[in-house]
């Protein structure tokens, strides 16, 4: 088998139609019907799990946590106890609960039986945060500093010492940390703690950094407050302003760091689905009934892939946002294998192959692909195939005035602009020995890339047609 001799297109559907964005993300903000004096939220990669928790000061140490298992849908209280901020492991099996007024809580979920078990562990902090598979706890804040536990909280170890923390983040392996600080500085660390580094964000602002967020793989991390939000490539070494200022209180990112979420005051939201070279900014409502609106902090988390997002003003409802993501897809040729990846969850999503993309004739790939919860990838491997095939991501989840498939005889076609991916290849993708050096027949500046225009014969070859669908899915989307 030869790699060169296969053309490997991946082409994504666009959902169409967006009435409230050109980013193809919904603006409306739906109550859970939950509410208290919110002050922070989690929620598993998946955002289906999701716990959120609060502290009324008339009542400390009570009443202040609840939880869903189905994306807000209903919500149970596992214990009477009271929170200011918490952290969920990856698959929203363990949750980590911090109340400096009281102790702190680990609450591992059973899947089997729907419960939560409060178990305290030996720390009182203000700050927790959790790697993806729940073995490394991190807690800090007041003039704590920052610590860590890998026997589930039983012993600390400490990592910073004598350091009022105001924010902290975790990477997905737990090695990257980034703690915010009441001063213009940020504190990080790439080696699971054992070093760390000052950073000025800004050295024309003062502080505090209320706020802090990093990718699954610490690729970019993140600060924000009245002075702005702020972005580090290099490890907090040097930042970029990516928002103006703002009164910035809460902040959350999708795992590729693609997906931003930041709060203001008065309970409006700025989200931005590249990376933060553009923003949108929603809201809540009429918060008005919750005091003077200007006062009113909200708090924000977000699923790995972006597609769900939670908010929670304090004194209100805990909020849910929902999107259908626009996942991208890789190929990487492996010895006689082609290897599959994509953001997790992306649901409703399934890979799909074809001889000929003309003739819109498309299979489900007979593969399961794995979720990678440190990576927040889902993988799928085949063998190469031997004659040419192209492959896409396709969704079957139907949504008002939104893309549906063409597979199905039931399509009513009225016109959609297919839009492609990237090929990621350790080698040159080919026909007929000619290197396929880009994507034909389609609009390369809404992906944001560059491309050299191809010469015509490769794009005779490669050029697909633009069509559009808004259609019913059948009731057993099979192949055909």
């Amino acid at each position: 088998m030869k790699f060169s001799r296969l053309t490997l297109l991946v082409l994504l559907p666009l959902l169409l139609l967006c009435r409230l964005t050109s980013n193809c993300i919904a603006q409306v903000w739906q109550p859970t019907g939950i509410s208290n004096l919110w002050s922070r939220i989690a929620c598993s990669a998946d955002g289906t799990r999701v716990m959120a928790v609060g502290e009324d000061p008339s009542y400390p140490c009570a009443n202040g946590i609840f939880a869903s298992t189905n994306s807000g849908a209903t919500w149970v209280s596992p214990s009477v106890d009271a929170g200011v901020d918490v952290a969920a492991s990856a698959d929203g099996t363990l949750w980590i609960v911090a109340d400096a007024d009281c102790i702190d809580l680990l609450f591992p979920y059973s899947p089997a039986s729907g419960s939560f078990t409060r178990t305290p562990i030996n720390i009182a902090s203000s700050l927790v945060a959790l790697s993806s598979d729940g073995t490394r706890l991190v807690a800090g804040g007041l003039a704590y500093g920052v610590f860590v536990s890998t026997d589930a909280g039983v012993s600390w170890q400490t990592l910073l010492e004598n350091l009022v923390i105001s924010s902290l983040a975790s990477s997905a392996d737990g090695a990257t940390l980034i703690a915010g600080s009441p001063s213009n500085a940020v504190y990080t660390t790439t080696n699971f703690g054992a070093t760390w580094s000052t950073n000025i964000v800004d050295s024309q602002w003062p502080g505090p950094w209320d706020c802090v967020a990093c990718s699954a793989d610490a690729s970019r991390l993140f600060a924000a407050s009245d002075d702005g939000v702020f972005v580090s490539t290099n490890a907090g070494l040097a930042w970029a302003q990516i928002h103006a200022p703002d009164s910035f209180r809460s902040i959350a990112v999708s795992a590729d760091a693609s997906q931003i979420a930041a709060a203001v005051k008065a309970g409006l939201i700025y989200t931005s689905t590249n990376s933060g070279f553009n923003w949108k900014l929603s809201g809540l409502g009429d918060l008005s009934s919750l005091g003077s609106t200007n006062d009113i902090v909200t708090t924000v988390a977000m699923s790995a892939d972006g597609s769900s997002i939670y908010a929670g003003p304090r004194g209100g409802n805990v909020y849910i946002r929902q999107s259908t993501p626009r996942p991208l897809l890789k190929i990487v040729p492996s010895g006689t294998n082609l290897n599959f990846s994509w953001p997790f969850p992306s649901k409703n999503f399934v890979l799909q192959q074809t001889s000929n993309p003309i003739t819109n004739l498309w299979q489900n790939v007979p593969v399961t692909p794995m979720p990678n919860l440190t990576t927040f990838q889902n993988l799928a491997s085949i063998p190469a195939p031997t004659p040419s095939l192209f492959f896409r991501l396709a969704s079957y989840q139907s949504l008002q005035s939104g893309f549906q498939d063409l597979d199905f005889e039931s399509a009513r076609y009225s016109g959609f602009l297919g839009m492609p991916t990237i090929v990621s290849s350790s080698r040159p993708l080919s026909r007929g020995g000619r290197p396929i050096t880009a994507l034909c027949g389609f609009s390369m500046r809404s992906l944001q890339i560059s491309l050299p225009t191809p010469p015509p014969s490769v794009c005779r070859q490669t050029q697909l047609a633009h069509l559009m669908a808004n259609i019913t899915p059948p009731s057993n989307p099979g192949l055909r």
